[in-house]
């Protein structure tokens, strides 16, 4: 059974995923984006059952919005490529594998959350939780990796 967390790691993620610099402006605001991931994702972690259409929706803005944070970090490394090192771009290439994978746990935490019973709503909405906060820990500590002026020799 999955311990709920507080709303805290959540906000943290929400801006992690938002702040991820210049490698990944979004079109809107970021703040308003952090807002809007936020509330996406506490309609997520408090809905019941019978409130999974609106949270499955909120699910896809999520997962829509990191597949173009990985995309804008993987477009960073191809416009930065003869900048970089051979090591840094092996690390960066790592990076966004990583996250590539990620990402394929949560499309699975999301389709089971689109297809669970009620009696298995809380788990799965659980797991899609928690692959977002780790996802946005993660686009957290790499963001300076992405920036640092060291990589670029």
């Amino acid at each position: 059974m999955y311990r709920m967390k507080s709303t805290r790691p959540i906000h943290a993620a929400a801006l992690a995923i938002v702040l991820a610099a210049p490698i990944a402006h979004a079109q809107d605001d970021g703040a308003s984006a952090s807002e809007e991931w936020t509330q996406s994702i506490e309609k997520i972690e408090t809905s019941g059952a019978e409130q999974r259409n609106e949270a499955v929706g909120a699910g896809e803005s999520i997962a829509e919005a990191m597949d173009q944070r990985i995309e804008a970090m993987e477009q960073w490394v191809a416009r930065n490529w003869d900048k970089l090192s051979a090591e840094a771009r092996e690390d960066r290439q790592e990076i966004i594998s990583d996250l590539r994978k990620q990402r394929n746990d949560l499309a699975e935490w999301f389709g089971a959350m689109k297809h669970s019973s009620a009696e298995s709503w809380e788990e799965a909405k659980q797991g899609f939780v928690d692959v977002y906060n780790t996802m946005g820990e993660k686009f957290n500590a790499v963001v300076d990796k992405f920036e640092s002026k060291d990589a670029e020799q």
